[in-house]
């Protein structure tokens, strides 16, 4: 019969309450103030990348938006110009940030590219 394996309080597998709850060193050091909370909540630059059809509809291979702060990538659709974001995403729509594939629930960060990859059928 199969046991499940208990590990002892404390090891890497199973961390104390006290190591969960305890501050870092530094945070001490590092006051939460109005301007962390502005960083944090600043709006971003985020570059994307359209292609095929999406690159006809907006004109341009890229776009330049402003967007809140931690945006989820699968967001950047309902951003883009009206003449793509008033079609619904197509099937199948992939995700690339900074040049790997991704979730569309990864957050945006400033400077990120995200590129929206079509499907492609092809012989």
């Amino acid at each position: 019969m199969w046991r499940a394996r208990r590990f002892p309080r404390g090891s890497l597998t199973s961390p104390s309450r006290k190591r969960r709850n305890r501050a870092p060193a530094d945070a001490a050091a590092r006051p939460a103030g109005p301007s962390t909370i502005a960083r944090v909540t600043a709006p971003i630059d985020v570059s994307v990348l359209v292609f095929a059809s999406l690159r006809e509809r907006v004109g341009a291979p890229r776009v330049a938006l402003r967007l809140p702060a931690a945006t989820p990538v699968g967001a950047v659709w309902d951003h883009l110009p009206e003449p793509v974001r008033s079609l619904p995403p197509p099937a199948g729509l992939r995700y690339a940030l900074n040049g790997s594939w991704t979730l569309p629930g990864a957050a945006l960060r400033d400077g990120d590219e995200v590129a929206l990859i079509l499907p492609v059928s092809g012989g």
